[in-house]
């Protein structure tokens, strides 16, 4: 069954990210069909048969290509000139939106602008714009961490992401620690670094995530909790689970109560059903309400704290 729908791009270089959503039947790394059941065609070949495109296999990577180093550790080894002239191309490729013009004006001082050279900048002139570029990660790390102290029983949830109008500074944190974000309306993220004393989560402990009956995270999709390591990548266990949530199959206690055991150590199998596997070490967790309901966006429904047990 083919669905048809149509998003338009904001920009000459759009990103894109699909989640598919198993089924309890099928659950697992990847369910039955999941590859390749979505494929990116080109709009010039599309001929309303997906099997009538191969994509290409021989496409080169450009001349002095930095495959190895994360991108965002080129961006911020740029020094100012490079990174403001990069910025400047991508300008002309991507034109600013109208709401942006006031804020361009004042850069346009500094020889910022779409397709502009800056070949013309004096030393000092130059110099602010290094300065800037060394500024800007600390800068970036300062507004996260801002953001993440403002918390509610241990949980920090940002809202007001995915649509950034001129709040400059919330969208350049999102993208260095987000890689991008959902509208409110279709995703909350709420996140935990502390235990309900205020304690940094740790696999040398152990914890419960307790949720009273009907107090489960309110939402019209689906929901999951979602372990990091410190390096914000996934924690490697024996269970290869990385996340669980209401499709999990999870057990419930007599009174419709949840109770969600995150450690390092296998708690056994009558626990095992509702174990999130954490690492040995510093660790932090995400909630992931899609399609959350309006008390989840108001912030009368809050996620409750996790308690330490050991």
């Amino acid at each position: 069954m083919q669905h048809r729908a149509t998003a338009r791009a904001p920009s000459r270089r759009p990103r894109a990210a699909a989640r598919p959503a198993a089924v309890p039947a099928t659950r697992s790394a990847d369910p039955p069909g999941s590859r390749g059941a979505a494929r990116l065609i080109p709009l010039s070949r599309w001929t309303g048969d997906p099997d009538d495109y191969s994509p290409p296999t021989d496409v080169p990577v450009p001349a002095g290509a930095d495959t190895t180093t994360a991108p965002v550790e080129q961006v911020h080894a740029l020094g100012g000139r490079d990174y403001f002239a990069l910025l400047n191309r991508m300008m002309a490729d991507n034109p600013p939106d109208p709401a942006d013009a006031p804020f361009l004006g004042t850069l346009a001082k500094l020889g910022i602008a779409p397709g502009a050279s800056l070949d013309g900048l004096s030393s000092e002139e130059l110099a602010v714009l290094d300065a800037g570029a060394r500024r800007g990660p600390e800068a970036l790390r300062e507004l996260f961490a801002r953001a993440e102290s403002a918390k509610t029983g241990g949980w920090a949830v940002h809202r007001g992401l995915g649509d950034y109008g001129t709040d400059y500074a919330k969208r350049a944190v999102i993208t260095r620690f987000g890689y991008g974000a959902n509208l409110d309306a279709d995703a909350l993220y709420p996140h935990a670094t502390t235990d309900a004393d205020g304690r940094p989560l740790d696999g040398a402990h152990t914890y419960v995530l307790h949720f009273d009956a009907g107090r489960t995270p309110p939402v019209q999709g689906f929901w999951s909790l979602t372990m990091m390591n410190e390096r914000q990548f996934f924690a490697d266990n024996p269970l290869d689970r990385y996340a669980i949530g209401d499709r999990s199959g999870m057990r419930t206690g007599p009174d419709g109560s949840l109770d969600i055991y995150v450690q390092h150590d296998d708690p056994g199998p009558d626990r095992r059903d509702n174990w999130l596997p954490a690492p040995a070490g510093s660790f932090n967790v995400f909630l992931r309400l899609y399609w959350p309901e309006e008390s989840a966006l108001t912030g009368d429904w809050t996620p409750p704290a996790l308690r330490r047990t050991g």
